[in-house]
């Protein structure tokens, strides 16, 4: 773990300046602060130097090597390593420090009530971003560590003052409460190029009378920002099954104001059922089938949602499912396809070895030994089974057996003894 270190040499009789001027401490991720006599300094590293963020101090500042005077202000250059400061007209005090830096997670950030920030100050930032005041978008911005969005109406926007694009990562939330008619995302009804995008679709433009994106700026407001989906799939993504296993995804609208469509797909040759689905605002399951391959493949699902009768996607939905093929079993032979009640049949046999026997009984019954040996028990049909599994998938092989019933057994009555020649005696 790199760490910061500080050291102070004094030259002058001045301890109690220096024990106030002896702090530094981190900030966030590669940032740095240093408290120079109560006044606090914020910088980031770019490269191998500091760069000064905030406002502009007072105290002059030269580098150990060249030993010549820089005066510390916003966006001033500072190569990392060795600095003496001079503080206080005119009492000197020589500080030397190095500076290394951690790489501490952001925190989140929020831009109080009354407060106005450029976004482009914020391209470092991660976590949640909540807007309680003014966010200004002047240029082309990516805050690709934001994960998520909270603007608080009626004061809190997002304002352009310029024809430019603010950029977030795919699968970040976004929320606008309370938007009212100056809150979320402004100005409204103003350049198309004003724009809002996530990952790669733009969502959202100041003016979208040319139907380029999902939203106008106005619509997404009133939608109360991105819509909310749940998309889940059953068993759940990513999945391993076996062939011939269902496998269904869902998708699920969540508090929208609107309704939507749904183009669904599948790669590899697979099929799926719906392919679409139009104008709903409840659940929607889609089913697929996978080819029966003798190599293991991974489906991808995909579900592309549009505001309904909208051409301009608002999200992409995927879930993954890999389909083991199953293993190759060879046909029952031996055994007999008719056997009596409480008889039994020369046994059954199959050529794929390590497999196990059972019995699926349908209008008659049966039993089955490990070694193949079928008993009937009552008339009727029942399926003979071999079952073999190459440890991850299982296949069976069948064979149907017909039991039959025993013949009716009869009372002889009458009989006795005669003599050869004799007419005989009456039975019944």
């Amino acid at each position: 773990m790199r760490t910061f270190t500080f050291f102070t040499m004094l030259l002058l009789s001045a301890f109690e300046a220096v024990r106030k001027f002896s702090t530094i401490t981190s900030k966030t991720k590669n940032f740095v602060s240093v408290i120079f006599n109560y006044a606090l300094l914020y910088a980031k590293q770019i490269g191998n130097h500091f760069v000064l963020l905030n406002k502009r101090i007072s105290f002059p500042i030269f580098y150990t090597k060249k030993l010549s005077v820089v005066k510390i202000k916003l966006g001033k250059k500072i190569k990392s390593g060795r600095y003496a400061f001079v503080i206080f007209n005119k009492i000197i005090v020589s500080c030397f420090f190095t500076l290394f830096f951690t790489n501490k997670a952001l925190a989140d950030y929020t831009i109080a009530l009354g407060n106005t920030v450029d976004a482009s100050t914020l391209t470092g930032q991660t976590g949640i971003l909540t807007i309680n005041g003014t966010l200004t978008v002047s240029s082309n911005v990516f805050l690709s560590g934001i994960t998520s969005v909270i603007i608080n109406g009626p004061t809190g926007q997002i304002f352009w003052t310029a024809n430019k694009d603010l950029k977030f990562n795919s699968g970040i939330s976004f929320d606008i409460n309370n938007a009212g008619t100056t809150g979320g995302l402004q100005p409204t009804g103003g350049n198309a190029a004003m724009s809002l995008t996530i990952g790669a679709t733009t969502i959202a433009v100041s003016n979208d009378n040319s139907n380029n994106a999902s939203y106008s700026f106005a619509e997404f407001n009133a939608g109360g920002g991105l819509p909310k989906f749940t998309f889940s799939s059953s068993p759940a993504s990513p999945a391993t099954i076996c062939y011939g296993t269902a496998f269904t995804a869902t998708i699920t609208p969540i508090d929208n104001v609107v309704s939507f469509d749904c183009q669904w797909s599948i790669n590899n040759s697979g099929s799926i059922s719906p392919n679409s689905v139009s104008s709903f605002t409840t659940a929607q399951t889609a089913t697929i089938t996978p080819t029966n391959s003798a190599i293991a493949k991974t489906y991808t699902i995909t579900c592309i949602v549009y505001r309904a009768g909208d051409a301009d996607p608002i999200t992409t939905q995927t879930a993954t499912v890999t389909v083991n093929p199953l293993p190759t079993v060879s046909a029952i032979a031996g055994g007999s396809s008719t056997v009596c009640i409480n008889s039994t049949t020369p046994a059954f046999t199959d050529a794929t070895s390590g497999g196990a026997w059972s019995i699926t009984n349908g209008t008659g019954t049966a039993t089955i030994t490990v070694g193949g040996i079928v008993t009937g028990l009552t008339s009727g049909t029942a399926t003979v089974v071999y079952t073999y599994s190459n440890g991850t998938c299982s296949n069976t092989a069948t064979k149907s057996i017909t039991v039959n019933a025993l013949p009716t057994a009869f009372s002889v009555t009458g009989g006795g003894s005669y003599c050869s020649g004799g007419s005989g005696v009456a039975v019944g």
